[in-house]
């Protein structure tokens, strides 16, 4: 296989460094370059990713192993329990994902080389920290950035392009097999009115789609959030008097550990019972491995809900065909820049754009500044790290 300069630049560097940061727009070969440096690498290695569904995807991509790093780290639900420390090079992909803490627990295992791999303008992680975005500010003399794009041609990847440098994209864009449309289909109520549409006449799949909402909001109001769209969704597609049904899409909302079920996993309902109106049983199939129909406790079952429609943390890391999301100026507190790139690069073939152009121009020209302090500790700047302090107290 042929790479491009940059992409040479960061296998090299990757081989030969303890330490190396490799960023790169979506497009850009951040995969392939991942399986590259374990093809060449002749000792022990780890890949880790974030989340179950990232994972998933470094597996399907690569043909390698690859873990979520809690799993990695012997997380057992309250704390991480491995002490043996890694044997080779450990390899973090979707890096912006993982908060200060994270970071931490994988260097205690003293990794012999550590490479962080993502795309620095997405979402910096919930947790405290964002040390992938502030390790590349600080250590640039760390860092590979991947320059060329190879689906440059492409209308998401144009659109996305734009958004990255603070450029409101065109309305419509059919390129390189790829389409991209926003369509201003005003307040909540009436952009739940084109969704329902949508949905009903088939072209939203559950299965290969995303549908994206900055925030929760209620089931109850129509409101444009996350609970509303999937109550809605759900009784569009799979009505029934009960929570769940069987073909309903769930999400997983905490880490179980023992059953490899994490935060964030996605799945298919197989088949449920009732007790009166409580579930009785729950049998699911994961997206990470779809041969394997598992039943869920009650514990588990109280920490799911639907997943037909996704907040932009929850669907990062994931790769699906086609992403509707939906963007209002009422959820004005959760709108930024690299909340609307995360969303929209999670596709492949299309994105839609639903709800208040207005919205969207806020989106792109709010920038997130979350304040830290590593980038001072890496540069050495004691007295700059005190006065961050105080400034923040």
């Amino acid at each position: 296989m042929k790479f491009d300069v940059s992409q040479k630049h960061a296998i090299n560097k990757a081989l030969t460094s303890r330490f190396w940061i490799i960023t790169g727009a979506a497009g850009t070969g951040k995969t392939t370059i991942i399986n590259e440096i374990v093809e060449r690498y002749n000792f022990d290695y780890d890949i880790l990713a974030p989340t179950g569904k990232a994972a998933a995807r470094l597996r399907e991509i690569t043909s390698k192993d690859a873990s979520t790093i809690h799993r990695a780290l012997y997380y057992d639900g309250d704390s991480f329990n491995r002490n043996a420390p890694f044997s080779g090079m450990v390899i973090v992909d979707e890096a912006s994902m993982v908060d200060l803490a994270l970071l931490a627990e994988i260097i205690k295992l003293e990794p012999k080389q550590l490479i962080l791999v993502g795309d620095f303008a997405q979402l910096p992680p919930v947790g405290a920290g964002q040390p992938f975005h502030d390790l590349i500010k600080s250590k640039p003399e760390c860092v590979t950035t991947l320059q060329k794009c190879y689906r440059a041609d492409g209308a998401i990847h144009i659109a996305c392009n734009n958004i990255r440098e603070g450029k409101l994209p065109p309305n419509k864009l059919i390129s390189g097999g790829e389409a991209w449309t926003m369509i201003e289909t005003g307040e909540a109520g009436a952009t739940m009115g084109y969704l329902s549409a949508w949905v009903k006449k088939g072209q939203f799949d559950p299965e290969n789609d995303l549908l994206l909402s900055p925030r929760y909001g209620s089931g109850e109001n129509g409101d444009g959030g996350i609970d509303a769209i999937n109550t809605m969704v759900k009784g569009i597609l799979n009505p029934s008097p009960g929570k769940y049904k069987e073909g309903d899409r769930i999400l997983c909302l905490k880490n179980f550990a023992k059953d490899n079920m994490w935060n964030g996993d996605i799945g298919t309902v197989q088949d449920v019972t009732y007790e009166r109106k409580n579930i009785g049983s729950l049998w699911v199939a994961w997206d990470k491995d779809k041969s394997e129909i598992v039943e869920l406790t009650r514990e588990q079952v109280r920490e799911t809900k639907l997943a037909y429609c996704l907040s932009i943390h929850k669907a990062q890391g994931s790769e699906c065909r086609r992403v509707f999301m939906v963007v209002l100026t009422k959820h004005h507190y959760q709108l930024s820049r690299s909340l609307l790139y995360t969303g929209v690069t999670r596709a492949k073939e299309g994105v839609c754009i639903l709800g208040e152009k207005q919205a969207v121009i806020r989106a792109i020209n709010h920038v997130n500044h979350k304040r830290t302090i590593l980038k001072h500790l890496c540069r050495g700047q004691k007295d700059e790290v005190r006065s961050s302090n105080i400034n923040q107290s």
